[in-house]
């Protein structure tokens, strides 16, 4: 049985960053606190039920009708377990954002199962593994709870999250498994507080930017892309500028068709001077030695 209710979205006074990984979820808010989830259970729940599905399969191999009653029997109860353990996670993160009045920001995963494929140089246990990775499943817990407690979710791009120091943006280097380091700020810290930490300097810079068709973003686009800014010139028919309404646009260019207009400063044509384009001059063939040679008769 399925539930609905309006709820509306609560002010909030900061967010939480959540980095979602197979063995542990670590999350970050405004307030400087870190935590660290363990899922490792999640992990270890997945292997021993494959394990257990293989004996199935090589006990069961001459019986289809018994293989297939034991695979939904053991896969169900697999799910179920798992399921349960990511509720008592997402719970726990939805609680202390709904007490301390925070958004939640998650990472936008789209596309992951991509990089397990096969021929892309893995093993295929590791693919299996990896993509048996329940992430799915724990964003999705965290966004319909936050909702429901009228917390906004937003999602994030995810990359580089683990690369980049989120102090100074500057790049770390890796001196043990999951140790990094930033040799600016000389901080030594997990790969997963420092992804959590990111995730969360992403949704800041993400509310710091202008909204998209303003005219500051088409500034700075053109600005980066080594693009002057547009050509286009109001004036009036007698060449005296004029106010919108009373005066047509006109764009600097050869292709315009006017004789008066050029890539470089120049003087602005009006109405009364202007000229159709020119078409260009047609190239006539002129004839082989051949075709000009008298016919001999015989």
């Amino acid at each position: 049985m399925a539930f609905s209710k309006e709820s509306d979205k609560s002010p909030t006074l900061g967010n939480i960053g959540v980095d979602v990984n197979e063995n542990n979820l670590t999350w970050s808010d405004s307030s400087g606190l870190t935590k660290r989830e363990d899922l490792s259970d999640v992990a270890d729940i997945k292997e021993r039920y494959k394990f257990l599905r293989a004996r199935i399969a090589e006990r069961t191999r001459q019986d289809r009708r018994t293989n297939k009653i034991l695979q939904m029997k053991y896969g169900r109860r697999e799910h179920n377990r798992t399921i349960q353990r990511l509720h008592v996670v997402s719970s726990r993160i939805v609680s202390h954002a709904k007490r301390e009045k925070l958004g939640i920001i998650l990472e936008d995963l789209k596309g992951i199962r991509k990089l397990y494929r096969k021929r892309n140089g893995q093993g295929s246990l590791f693919r299996g593994r990896m993509n048996s990775w329940a992430f799915r499943e724990i964003q999705s817990q965290i966004d319909y709870k936050a909702r429901w407690a009228g917390l906004p979710v937003t999602h994030v791009k995810a990359n580089k999250t683990s690369r980049k120091c989120p102090d100074c943006g500057s790049s770390l280097t890796r001196i043990e498994a999951r140790k990094l380091k930033c040799t600016i700020c000389n901080k030594t810290e997990d790969r997963d507080v420092i992804a959590s930490k990111n995730i969360l300097m992403a949704a800041k810079v993400r509310a710091a930017r202008p909204p998209k068709g303003s005219d500051e973003v088409e500034s700075r686009r053109q600005e980066n892309a080594g693009n002057p800014q547009s050509g286009w010139k109001e004036v009036s028919l007698d060449d005296q500028p004029r106010h919108r309404q009373d005066g047509v646009f006109w764009r600097w260019g050869r292709s315009c068709g006017f004789s008066g207009l050029s890539l470089g400063p120049g003087p602005r044509t009006s109405i009364s001077s202007w000229q159709p384009p020119r078409p260009p001059p047609r190239k006539t063939r002129r004839p082989s030695a051949s075709s000009r040679a008298p016919l001999l008769s015989a």
